[in-house]
């Protein structure tokens, strides 16, 4: 394999190929799930994730900054050192 294929970023499948072909009987995770588990749950798992996707919006306060698109949690971050600048 050159340099390019060891440098460039992962791809969508190649993460999912890998995880699909790791055996369910490891030694559990250190969030204790087992990787049969993960790999009979992922299914419900990415319904869930695609639902939430959609009403995530309207649930989260806009005072939050994760789990929102177009914000991140540095936004936080710098919008405390912003108010603690001005009140210096």
């Amino acid at each position: 394999m050159d340099n390019e294929g060891l440098e460039g970023p992962f791809s969508k499948d190649e993460v999912a190929k890998a995880l699909s072909e790791l055996g369910g009987d490891k030694a559990l995770g250190l969030d204790g799930f087992s990787m049969a588990l993960w790999k009979f749950f992922w299914p419900i798992v990415e319904v869930l994730a695609n639902r939430l996707k959609r009403v995530i919006d309207k649930m989260v306060s806009n005072n939050q900054n994760v789990f929102v698109r177009a914000r991140q949690i540095l936004d936080a971050t710098l919008v405390t050192n912003e108010e603690i600048d001005l009140r210096k």
